[in-house]
């Protein structure tokens, strides 16, 4: 997706938005917007019935309650709507595993898409899933499979080589760096130690110190 200051706004935002507004619903903030734009569409209704705005009183004032009433959910509906915009373009913190070593749930000959096509899931590593891949010239690598952009976790596409994160299709390559779409940062790359029979390992996963 190419966001480069050289794309025209309007085809700019249109690929943006979308993506941006995925994380509308789970946002406490613009829950907040969106009573405070009811609550002024209310205001503005009780200002058409109240005594004191009727046609026989004060018209000046009328039009001024309506249009205070009006400006405000203009302004909370702009508020709304730009909030997750700006949270998609300032990507929080790339999350960091707080586990020190952990042994795989699976062994190396495991690692292959099952009947359904689906690489093993991540598994939890301090509190943070833990990718597990097998790259096509045989090595085992693993990394935090939380996304650097907004933390959705990641899987590994195996028929295309790369790292995919679903949420605002970010591309990561095998060896976790970001080469295509919003992710601002590299993957956190994990240590891997495997031990026991040739082909059966298991994978002992660690943090680099």
């Amino acid at each position: 997706m190419d966001l480069s200051p050289s794309s025209p706004p309007r085809e700019w935002l249109q690929k943006i938005l979308p993506a941006a507004l995925i994380d509308l619903r789970s946002s406490d903030t613009f829950r907040a917007f969106v009573r405070s734009w009811a609550a002024s569409v209310r205001f503005s209704l009780l200002a058409l019935k109240s005594p004191l705005m009727a046609e026989t009183s004060r018209p000046v004032s009328r039009r001024n309650w309506l249009l205070q009433g009006l400006r405000a959910g203009v302004a909370a509906t702009l508020v709304a709507i730009l909030y997750p915009v700006a949270r998609f373009l300032r990507p929080r913190n790339a999350p960091r595993s707080g586990a020190m070593e952990v042994i795989a749930p699976y062994r190396v000959n495991q690692l292959k898409p099952d009947s359904h096509g689906r690489w093993p899931r991540p598994f939890d590593f301090g509190g943070r899933p833990c990718l597990v891949i097998l790259t096509p010239d045989g090595k085992v690598r693993a990394f935090n499979a939380v996304c650097t952009h907004l933390q959705c976790t990641v899987e590994y596409r195996e028929a295309q080589a790369d790292i995919f994160c679903n949420c605002h299709n970010g591309v990561y390559d095998l060896h976790g760096r970001n080469v295509s779409g919003p992710p601002p940062q590299p993957l956190e790359e994990y240590v891997v130690a495997l031990r026991g029979t040739p082909g059966e390992e298991e994978i002992l996963v660690s943090r680099r110190t």
